[in-house]
């Protein structure tokens, strides 16, 4: 490190030492510093300024910089201080307005409790960015109020309450903000005890014995309440809350109260249930009808189906009424005829020739070479094609036959020939023709 940071260094230590400040000293990287945080708030003093030549005179500044700001905030502590002191006193339950029922604190009195001087910087700011928050638990109160004593346009005064008031110590950023939270959350309980109702004296001994031995429901369940709570106590709150119990005389008022409610609820289920039985009955006697004309409607079927019956059985045992027969006239019988068989005629066999295919293709056997192989495969479609057909083939060369074979020739061996080659058609027959009868031909 620089002989001049280190001197930096040194008297920065030494003033922040002497306020009892914490400090961290960073003299790694680029930018060397001592960072320091005091009343919330981050600084740091830069140990090289390139700026300056980093002789001796530029120390004095930044070590009066450090001391001056450290100084300036003690000094803002002990006025906010000095503000909460003077207030504080003034923050009594006289301070809590009656606004039908609900109290309210002022925004002047709680302002200065916090240490705001001016009510529009302070109080106002916050309500202003924080309303809609506020809002949630109420309307906030404003009342008209004087700003001279000449007159002129009144000016307008909030008035927040419990929840409010302690929302606005929880978003003010004022030093005393946790005491006059403390504050506000006494008085508010100081003002609801002070305007609690009285508490309901108990029941004497003969009185409650009276009360109890009763038999109706009513008292038979204020007995058993009773006996259940040993101080004849039904809910006592918490003190901050004010003390409210509930004796044995209201927990009796209250279950006649209840007592009465659930019999008219009571009531109102028996004329239900009687409305829902006599819907039931109507229901059921219509069902009765139904069945018996169902049952009607079976009787009568059966009786049809009897008749129908009888009819049928009495039309089978009556015998058919033949019409009279007329006289037979005596025919000549003819003489027998000798039967002459006729022979089936007999299948035309079809003849071709493997010359005759050729000639449909357009072959010239004396200008294109025709070997035993293509041959083959010409008499073995002609074989396939007229065993199919019901043809017969000939190997000797005959006259032309039918037109089938020119079928057979335009349709099997001219393509194969064609698009081909006589060399596909040669692999093709060593293939078809290494086993069988025409297995010479390849």
């Amino acid at each position: 490190m620089h002989s001049h940071a280190l001197q930096v260094t040194r008297k920065v230590t030494e003033v922040l030492d002497r306020h009892e400040v914490p400090y961290t000293i960073n003299d790694s990287g680029k930018h060397p510093h001592i960072e320091y945080k005091h009343n919330n708030q981050t600084h740091r003093v830069p140990l090289h300024n390139k700026r300056i030549s980093g002789g001796f005179y530029d120390i004095i500044p930044t070590v009066r910089r450090v001391e001056r700001t450290i100084t300036r905030q003690e000094d803002e502590m002990s006025a906010t201080a000095t503000i909460v002191q003077i207030h504080s006193p003034t923050m009594t339950i006289e301070s809590i307005r009656d606004f039908d029922g609900e109290p309210r604190v002022d925004e002047v009195t709680l302002g200065g409790v916090l240490g705001y001087t001016r009510t529009k910087g302070g109080m106002r700011a916050i309500v202003q960015r924080r309303r809609d928050e506020i809002e949630s638990f109420g309307p906030i109160v404003s009342e008209a109020v004087p700003t001279t004593e000449r007159g002129g346009r009144p000016g307008q005064r909030l008035f927040f309450n419990e929840a409010q008031s302690l929302l606005l110590t929880m978003f003010s950023d004022a030093p005393a903000a946790a005491t006059v939270r403390r504050r506000l959350i006494e008085i508010f309980l100081e003002w609801k005890n002070g305007h609690a109702e009285p508490q309901a004296p108990c029941l004497p001994a003969p009185v409650e014995s009276e009360i109890l031995a009763n038999g109706t429901a009513i008292e038979a369940i204020t007995q058993a309440v009773v006996q259940a709570m040993g101080n004849r106590e039904l809910v006592r709150f918490d003190t901050s809350a004010g003390d409210r119990p509930v004796m044995a005389a209201d927990a009796r008022k209250m279950l006649e109260d209840l007592f009465y409610w659930q019999r008219g609820k009571l009531n109102d289920m028996h004329n239900e249930l009687a409305r829902r039985d006599e819907t039931l009955l109507l229901m059921s006697r219509a069902l009765q009808d139904q069945e018996h004309r169902i049952h009607a409607l079976g009787d009568q079927i059966e009786t049809a189906r009897r008749t129908i019956i009888g009819v049928v059985a009495s039309t089978r045992t009556q015998k058919p009424v033949e019409p009279p027969r007329q006289a037979e006239m005596e025919l000549p019988v003819p003489a027998e005829r000798p039967t002459v068989e006729v022979a089936p005629p007999e299948p035309q066999i079809e003849r071709v020739t493997i010359q005759q295919v050729y000639d449909i293709i357009g072959i010239d056997r004396r200008k294109v070479k025709i070997d035993r192989a293509f041959s083959g495969l010409v008499r073995m479609g002609l074989e396939h094609y007229h065993y199919r057909e019901g043809v017969e083939i000939e190997k000797a060369p005959l006259k032309y036959g039918s037109g089938r074979v020119n079928m057979f020739a335009r349709h099997l061996v001219l393509p194969w020939y064609e698009e081909r080659g006589r060399a596909n058609l040669m692999k093709h027959l060593k293939k078809r023709f290494r086993t069988g009868p025409l297995a010479g031909l390849a």
